[in-house]
């Protein structure tokens, strides 16, 4: 199976705050923090040992690194700011105090190069399990461009079109009163129902695609496709069945092998949860300001829509990977972050698959966000600036914060 761990680990920075709204019983034999200083390539460069009272050391050993650090000696602007590694320490901490957060990831990435991955706070609060910058966690809906990526590929190959009728793929999904094809499955104007309450937090294991889509399959089309937008993970989950059919495989195995290989995205699966994946975080949520285990759900009703985990180097890897031309043409890079225009000559803020937003100085923003069940996610890139950061936390419910601290960091590496 591919649930194994891959490759060379990353080393990365590792730092630990301690917050109100967390209850800890501090470990007695640990009189140090291990801090990992990492090269602008990823590979480890120090190992110091540290005392509570001098982490801040280690941040200054950080700044020095990255100071005179750069990339492939090129002379355009290449590198965030010189402090950008201390700013970020505090704006991460910031945001984990304020909105009781265990554990952050994140990772960056400057003109197609992984650049910084860093670590913040606690993979496992209940037996004080520090976080690693390759920890694993549930990325949400951050599947979806990843599954349309999968999409994107046979439409490029000519083995499906974008106006296909999704029923041409899937024939367990009922006729409904209008056509639903794939591009309105791709930019959520498919019409397609989202969850209804109590379903985001569903047990049960689905073997099939036909079993995970039966719970909507019957519902009416809240409106003509292609008139309106409405996300829908329901009905991104029936791009899986595309993949299947005109691909001839599992949708795990095409992407496992199209996908994640190419990309060198080895931390990356479907959240099978009687599998031992390596660095996987546990979830949390907060209720009344308090800290709580999140409850146990099972994924495989939406592996398209929301059911994979993966570290937030993968991300960034994805991202390179895209910009490279390792996954798809630039034409279809493009046609992905082109605002999608409704029938009526509306334009949406969403492409295929990805969300299209700009920034105060008029710079493109192609994201997409994640809430899952004790976990939210953030993934932007901002093309013309060749800056791309990925960010990861353990618990439920803080988008609109995380999407601030993408703002926030991404100002303050001058981009």
């Amino acid at each position: 199976m591919h649930h194994q761990t891959h490759g060379a680990r990353y080393a990365g920075a590792a730092e630990k705050f301690s917050f109100p709204g967390i209850r800890r019983i501090e470990n007695k034999n640990r009189d140090d923090t291990r801090v990992f200083i990492t090269s602008m390539h990823g590979s480890s460069l120090l190992s110091a040992k540290a005392s509570s009272g001098s982490r801040y050391t280690a941040s200054v050993l950080l700044l020095l690194l990255f100071s005179l650090s750069s990339l492939n000696g090129q002379q355009r602007h290449t590198s965030p700011s010189p402090n950008f590694k201390n700013e970020v320490r505090v704006l991460v901490e910031k945001f984990r105090i304020e909105h009781r957060v265990p554990g952050v990831t994140l990772a960056v990435a400057l003109h197609d190069s992984l650049v910084w991955e860093a670590a913040f706070g606690l993979a496992d609060v209940e037996n004080d399990v520090v976080l690693s910058p390759q920890s694993v966690f549930r990325i949400a809906s951050i599947s979806k461009p990843i599954a349309a990526i999968a999409v994107m590929q046979l439409v490029e190959q000519g083995k499906v079109s974008l106006d296909d009728d999704i029923r041409t793929y899937v024939p367990a999904f009922p006729k409904k009163r209008w056509p639903v094809t794939l591009r309105h499955i791709l930019t959520h104007t498919s019409g397609i129902r989202h969850y209804r309450p109590g379903e985001f937090l569903i047990k049960d294991h689905f073997d099939t695609l036909e079993q995970a889509i039966a719970i909507f399959r019957e519902d009416s089309l809240k409106f003509q496709p292609g008139t309106q937008f409405s996300y829908s993970s329901y009905a991104f989950n029936l791009l899986a069945g595309v993949v299947e059919k005109a691909a001839g495989m599992s949708f795990e195995q095409y992407l496992q092998k199209f996908v994640w290989e190419p990309a060198h995205m080895r931390r990356t699966f479907f959240e099978h949860q009687l599998v031992i994946v390596p660095l996987r975080s546990r979830q949390y949520i907060v209720r009344e300001g308090e800290l709580f285990n999140a409850p146990f759900v099972d994924l495989s009703i939406k592996w398209a829509g929301g059911g994979m985990i993966s570290s937030a180097g993968d991300l960034i890897r994805l991202h390179i990977a895209l910009d490279k031309g390792l996954l798809l043409s630039a034409d279809t890079r493009r046609l992905m972050q082109t605002p999608y225009k409704l029938s009526n000559g509306k334009t949406i803020s969403k492409g295929l698959a990805w969300s299209i937003s700009r920034d105060s100085e008029g710079h493109t923003i192609v994201s997409h966000s994640g809430g899952a069940t004790g976990g939210t996610t953030f993934l932007g890139r901002i093309p013309e600036t060749g800056f791309a950061l990925a960010i990861l936390t353990n618990l439920q419910g803080v988008g609109k914060p995380l999407r601030e601290l993408f703002q926030a960091i991404s100002h303050s590496a001058g981009y």
